[in-house]
């Protein structure tokens, strides 16, 4: 029974970190194309735009990780605690199901939060999109990049 309980929180967990990671993905701003387009064009679209988020990898305040990190862990506690505490009323034992749920929970959740740190933030993406705009692009979107 305690085997099955545990394999029914890790994969409830596995399921909601996965799902939210599709969620998360690095991306890279996606131009206007105006017309016909030759390398040379490419070629400068791509310096311009490897310049603009190198500008704001600098100038765009990182998150702290520690903060970060430990809500994430505290997030991911509350939610294997409340997961732990329905498979417990259903396969009985909510005490351990709980304290297991949370641990779990904790464990994802910082995982989850390591992996995520160095996502881009919409103030990075913002910098970007102004940097770009500057430049004289118009950035109609962020695209996962190939």
């Amino acid at each position: 029974m305690k085997f099955h309980l545990l394999t029914f929180l890790i994969a409830t967990q596995i399921l909601a970190t996965g799902c939210s990671s599709l969620l998360t993905s690095e991306s890279e701003p996606m131009l206007l194309q105006e017309g016909l387009v030759d390398s040379n064009l490419i070629q400068l679209q791509e310096t311009d735009k490897d310049e603009c988020l190198q500008a704001a990898d600098i100038q765009v305040t990182a998150r702290k990780p520690w903060p970060f990190i430990l809500e994430h862990a505290a997030l991911g506690a509350v939610i294997g605690s409340a997961t732990g505490a329905v498979s417990g009323s259903i396969f009985g034992e909510v005490g351990e199901s709980v304290a297991s749920g949370a641990a779990v929970g904790t464990l994802v959740g910082t995982v989850q939060s390591i992996m995520d740190l160095n996502r881009r933030t919409p103030s990075y993406e913002r910098f970007v999109e102004h940097c770009l705009h500057q430049k004289g692009y118009q950035v109609i979107g962020w695209q996962d990049p190939e």
